[in-house]
């Protein structure tokens, strides 16, 4: 962990373990508030904990997973949205809790028109022109017209010991969209992050009419809006549950 604080350190990031009960962070933009570490949660440490009213106070806009995986959450300007496995999307009560969640005060510093784009390895492509620090973490929102939009959700699950995630794609619910308008807001990480976040773009999607999201698997902008801010500081809590407090981490080689 000692190795990792420096490396943030050096790339212009700070990162803030908070251990029990959140610490009062002072509200600023672009900083990123993480709850959870990936990897447990990916492993299958499923059970939330940090509920949707502390979630909206460290941002106004958010992607997170929802208890029990049943679907998949965004936080669209100050409001939090599930969208189940039934495709339903419903905006989540304060006392819902979450296992994994990211959060900020959005207010992007670059922004620009994409008019055309042939996939989305294309709309990645143009974004990544306008990022100026590869290892940089970047708070993303692209709003307008998707021509094509395959999001999804998970199924929930019950029985423990919860399985990995990876066992559970093989069931994810797809849903394929098409001519949608409407909000995908996420993140684009650095690979030093991997285990602690999600490396690469990890994207969720709000329709206009607020009934249609998910996790963005592929999309094809028609005529969007693509807002960026960089982040400047990490605060990350820890859970306390003691699935977490057990949790084996892989132990990785230098």
């Amino acid at each position: 962990m000692k190795s990792f604080i420096t490396l943030l350190c050096l790339t212009g990031i700070s990162l803030i373990p908070l251990f029990g009960r959140a610490q009062q962070i002072k509200h600023q933009d672009n900083n990123l508030y993480q709850y959870g570490i990936t990897e447990a949660f990916l492993s299958g440490l499923f059970h939330g904990k940090l509920p949707v009213s502390e979630f909206k106070k460290k941002g106004n806009f958010g992607i997170a997973a929802p208890d029990m995986v049943d679907g998949e959450v965004i936080m669209y300007n100050g409001k939090v949205y599930q969208t189940k496995s039934t495709g339903i999307t419903t905006e989540m009560p304060d006392t819902a809790k979450l296992p994994l969640a990211f959060a900020c005060f959005f207010k992007p510093d670059t922004s620009f028109t994409i008019t055309h784009a042939s996939s989305e390895a294309d709309a990645f492509a143009q974004i990544d022109t306008h990022l100026q620090h590869k290892n940089a973490i970047y708070a993303i929102r692209i709003t307008g017209i998707i021509s094509q939009l395959k999001t999804r959700t998970f199924y929930p699950v019950s029985s423990e010991p919860f399985p990995p995630i990876a066992s559970l794609i093989a069931n994810q619910k797809i849903f394929n969209i098409s001519a949608v308008k409407g909000t995908l807001f996420g993140l684009r990480v650095p690979n030093y992050w991997t285990g602690i976040n999600i490396a690469g773009y990890h994207l969720h999607f709000i329709g206009d009419n607020f009934k249609t999201g998910g996790h963005v698997i592929d999309f094809t902008p028609e005529n969007v809006l693509v807002e960026i801010a960089e982040i400047k500081e990490v605060n990350i809590q820890v859970p306390q549950d003691s699935a977490f407090s057990n949790y084996s981490f892989k132990t990785r080689t230098p």
